[in-house]
């Protein structure tokens, strides 16, 4: 079993390992017809639509098979394109490569992987063993360019036809026969070799590209089909009764009612079911059980009822949620740095791809706890290569859905940044607005400034005439007195008269000097009311306080133009203020 702390019985996204035989349930009948085909067939090619399980059926149903028999299986992936495909090889033949062989028969520099597979010794178990070269997601192959994927193509063909390639044949027509050993005659002889290639359904065509060299290459397929019913029953069924104490859940049943409603939900029309879809389904099932166990919520013997799956559920909800689901359970300043990863970096033109490992780190920020938080909820798989570790998107089939929440996520960025730029807009708008205030305040308080000093003045000239009004009855005064000591004779009825006169004189001028103040406020007043219009609260006020100077004096002919004008005004603003 799968030594990891947790282990679930469903995998969910990612592919079965081969550690995972003991869990891998449905294709028992797949796993003995493809092992009968390759056991007799020198190459055989393996297709299937995405997320059926080529990879699951190779990893946990024929390795383990083959391991049984004389077969040494080695995986070879060709995912990294700054790695040429016979370089790749090479790297996966060093454990067996003796060197020294390589070395006496060829130049390593310049040796395909024909010499490298012909100076290696294959063993399992201490007997001799007949490799099988599994060429996974040969896909990924087409990517490379056209040059290198010929020299490798060229030794296929002549290992699986059983032929020397040329340099290797030159190599042999240059020992005389006479001098020719054993070993020359040995080094010659064609190696022994199986090859399965795994390639999608949609990219089967790309093989055409190896017909040329390899004429037969579509005689032997074998195409994977999705689960029937009664595998996928299987599928579902089989591990939850495991009994291993290493899963994370104890054992559990699904009750008929729910194990109908998967089965008849992920049916599609041509009556199969596809095992990502049931891994990943299953998976979220066990995860809730998991949670509620836990939580104390259910006690033994557990089951998978009618209240983790209704009719109500959208089952399709759980396969596209799936990406979004594993992204918002991460820590809220994680999800971002991963949603930029995974969408950008993983994803390339529509497809997946896969960094080494260091890369997602120094180019993406990714820390060690946040890749094993990625790994362990299935969306990132690990896949251990001669350069090392790297990493990739679990399954094909998880691209749509990390492309739709993609868009989703840009729309919703760009729906922001709309916003953004309209707010920093609006406030540009009610900075200018303010400015402009305050201009207008400025420039209104240079208007009350300048009046203050018309008023000013007017206040000197009342000040300057009530001095001059002052200086006229003293000198009144005096030519009264003067005028009374001449006046000996009538003297009371002169200086009666003069008191009289004085009185007289001190009220005609009280007056003129109200009526000359009250003349000039109102003619401020006016001035006012016809050049600042738009503050008919302001000229009321000083109209007011004008006619309290005026004390009774006759008000001029506009006075009462005046106030109608200012009475118009205050309507005016009213109305305004009301709309």
């Amino acid at each position: 079993m799968n030594t990891q702390t947790t282990q679930y019985r469903y995998p969910g996204t990612r592919s079965f390992e081969r550690e995972e035989q003991d869990i891998f349930f449905g294709r028992s009948e797949e796993t003995r017809r493809l092992f009968a085909q390759v056991n007799v067939e020198p190459l055989v090619v393996l297709f299937a639509k995405s997320g059926i399980g080529k990879s699951s059926l190779i990893n946990a149903g024929l390795i383990p098979v083959l391991d049984l028999d004389a077969y040494l299986p080695i995986k070879v992936r060709f995912q990294n394109t700054a790695v040429l495909p016979v370089d790749a090889l090479k790297e996966s033949l060093s454990p067996y490569l003796d060197e020294s062989l390589l070395a006496k028969y060829s130049d390593p520099k310049q040796s395909g992987w024909w010499e490298c597979l012909r100076a290696s010794h294959f063993e399992r178990y201490g007997e001799p063993a007949i490799p099988m070269l599994i060429l996974d997601q040969f896909e990924e192959f087409f990517e490379h360019p056209k040059a290198a994927q010929l020299d490798f193509i060229l030794d296929l063909a002549d290992v699986v036809s059983q032929r020397l390639p040329n340099r290797v044949r030159e190599h042999l027509l240059n020992i005389p026969i006479e001098e020719r050993s054993d070993a020359d005659m040995d080094w010659h002889e064609p190696p022994s070799l199986k090859v399965l290639i795994a390639i999608r359904s949609d990219r089967l065509s790309l093989l055409n590209q190896l017909s040329v060299e390899m004429p037969r290459i579509f005689d032997k397929r074998f195409e994977l089909l999705p689960l029937q019913q009664l595998q996928a029953r299987d599928a579902i069924a089989a591990p939850a009764a495991l009994p291993d104490p290493g899963f994370a859940t104890p054992p559990f049943e699904f009750t008929e009612t729910v194990m109908h409603l998967i089965l008849d939900e992920l049916t599609d029309k041509n009556e199969t079911i596809e095992s990502f879809q049931l891994q990943l389904v299953c998976q979220h099932l066990e995860t809730l059980l998991e949670q509620r166990i836990e939580a104390g919520e259910v006690m033994a013997p557990y089951q998978i009822d009618e209240t983790y799956l209704s009719k109500e559920e959208d089952i399709q909800a759980i396969l596209e949620n799936y990406y979004d689901r594993a992204i918002n359970a991460l820590p809220k300043a994680d999800r971002r740095i991963a949603e930029e990863f995974i969408e950008t970096g993983l994803i390339v033109s529509g497809r997946r791809v896969s960094v080494t490992e260091g890369v997602e780190q120094e180019h993406y920020g990714i820390h060690p706890r946040l890749l094993s938080a990625l790994i362990n909820s299935r969306l990132l798989r690990v896949e251990n290569t001669h350069l090392g570790r790297s990493f990739e998107v679990s399954h094909d089939a998880l691209v749509p859905a990390i492309l739709k929440s993609y868009e989703k996520r840009k729309h919703l960025e760009d729906a922001e940044a709309a916003e953004k730029t309209r707010i920093e807009r609006a406030q540009e708008m009610a900075e200018e607005l303010e400015r402009r205030t305050q201009s207008e305040r400025l420039e209104y308080e240079k208007r009350r400034q300048r009046q203050a000093r018309k008023y000013a003045i007017a206040a000197s000239l009342l000040a300057s005439m009530a001095i001059g009004t002052s200086v006229y009855a003293f000198k009144q005064s005096s030519l009264a007195e003067q005028q009374t000591r001449l006046a000996q004779q009538e003297k009371r009825n002169a200086e009666k008269t003069a008191e009289e006169l004085t009185a007289a004189n001190a009220e005609i001028m009280n007056k003129e000097m109200g009526r000359i103040t009250a003349l000039l406020s109102l003619h401020a007043v006016k001035t006012r009311i016809f050049l600042n219009a738009k503050e008919p609260y302001m000229a009321r006020q000083e109209l007011i306080y004008t006619d309290s100077l005026m004390k009774g004096a006759d008000r001029p002919e506009w006075y009462e133009t005046a106030e109608v004008e200012i009475k118009r005004l205050e309507d005016n603003l009213n109305k305004s203020k009301i709309r």
